[in-house]
């Protein structure tokens, strides 16, 4: 896929301008074999944001998700509902940390920030998620960040502390085990069956 940012002016017309600039991308991405992936970042930063765009008349297979870990959770939104709203549509996740829970924060070496990898990992697992998780190392745009080799050996140690399910951890109740990542969007409420 073709990794995109949905890009905003804060004028009450984001949602829109972001389906016309993914439609405009779309046709000519499918004709290369590709899909427009719409990433959870700047004027979409929550899973809900980015399912609002991705919610349409899209041909089958043309558009999808990247689950940036950290801009969800800075934006107030917890795992479990950034996975209920991108499970349809969901791509790909990608690994980072931050330091703290703030726009801004600088990132740290995954296991080593603040963001919640225990209970996204769970909610991943839990739902059924068996996409790629990709790791996204900013250092060109932060002073001071170890080079890639260390961010890259920081996360092949992180890596099998959430490999496996800590029950502790886990909250199967909020992943929606119900909605797996491979499946349209539902536009009707969902039911329990007897």
């Amino acid at each position: 896929g073709v990794r995109v940012f949905p890009g905003g002016a804060g004028d009450g017309q984001d949602d829109d301008r972001a389906r016309r600039r993914i439609a405009a991308a779309a046709g000519v991405a499918q004709e290369c074999g590709v899909r427009v992936l719409v990433e959870t970042h700047d004027s979409h930063p929550r899973g809900a944001d980015v399912a609002r765009v991705l919610d349409g008349p899209w041909p089958d297979g043309a558009v999808g998700a990247i689950w940036d870990a950290a801009h969800p959770w800075v934006a107030g939104e917890e795992p479990a509902d950034t996975w209920r709203v991108l499970a349809p549509w969901l791509a790909s996740v990608q690994i980072k940390d931050v330091a703290e829970r703030r726009v801004g924060a600088t990132p740290a070496l995954v296991g080593h920030g603040v963001l919640p990898w225990g209970e996204i990992t769970d909610v991943l697992r839990v739902g059924g998620y068996a996409g790629p998780m990709n790791l996204e190392w900013e250092k060109p745009w932060h002073d001071g960040l170890p080079e890639l080799d260390v961010a890259l050996g920081a996360a092949a140690s992180w890596l099998p502390s959430v490999a496996s399910p800590h029950p502790d951890r886990a909250r199967p109740d909020r992943a929606h085990p119900d909605r797996p990542h491979h499946r349209p969007p539902r536009h009707d409420p969902p039911h329990e069956e007897a």
